[in-house]
C-alpha cells in the first residue's frame, strides 16, 4: 500500500511539471536591466570594434567554473 502511494504522489509530481506553466529563473535583478541601467550602474565603459576572437580550450587538469576561455581583441 505504501510502494502505491509513493508511485502516485510521484506521478502527481511529474504530471504537475507537465502541465503547469514555467517561468523565468532569474539569478539577480540586474539581467533584464536594458543598457541604459547597465551605463548608469558602470563604474568605466569602453566603446570599440571586436577585431578577433580567439578561443582557448580549457586547460586539461584546471579547476575552473567554466569551460573554454575566450579572449577578444
Amino acid at each position: 500500500m505504501r510502494g502505491a502511494v509513493r508511485v502516485v504522489l510521484v506521478l502527481a509530481v511529474l504530471g504537475a511539471g507537465i502541465v503547469l506553466p514555467g517561468t523565468v529563473a532569474q539569478a539577480c535583478s540586474c539581467v533584464a536591466a536594458g543598457e541604459a541601467k547597465y551605463l548608469q550602474w558602470a563604474d568605466a565603459v569602453f566603446y570599440g570594434e571586436v577585431i578577433d576572437r580567439e578561443v582557448r580550450p580549457k586547460p586539461s587538469g584546471a579547476d575552473l567554473p567554466f569551460g573554454a576561455r575566450v579572449t577578444y581583441t
